[in-house]
């Protein structure tokens, strides 16, 4: 559970990836994510736009994407399944694959 005066959000991750470090929500450059599934290409994506990742975890690179290029077109970049929170100060977004499962 995270809550502050303005958001609560109850969620329940499963890792499958960094256990570890895949605490949530993960946060970036005001952007809070909260995150279940697995991004396949999030290692191809940090290389492709130059993003570096400190952990082995999928879930620090939405943000980074997210911020990037938005939620519909970071979205389209990811592939794979999941559902996100995504919250970057009041704005609260979620989000889901498109297809399912899509590799």
């Amino acid at each position: 559970t995270h809550a502050d005066e303005d958001f609560k959000c109850d969620f329940r991750h499963l890792p499958r990836i960094d256990h570890l470090n895949g605490r949530q929500p993960v946060s970036y450059n005001g952007w809070d994510i909260w995150f279940n599934g697995e991004i396949y290409n999030y290692k191809e994506l940090s290389v492709k736009y130059n993003i570096p990742l400190q952990t082995n975890c999928d879930t620090e690179i939405i943000g980074k994407i997210f911020d990037r290029f938005g939620i519909i077109e970071g979205t389209k970049l990811f592939n794979g399944m999941f559902s996100i929170v995504a919250r970057n100060g009041p704005n609260v977004y979620l989000v889901r694959d498109r297809h399912r499962i899509n590799r």
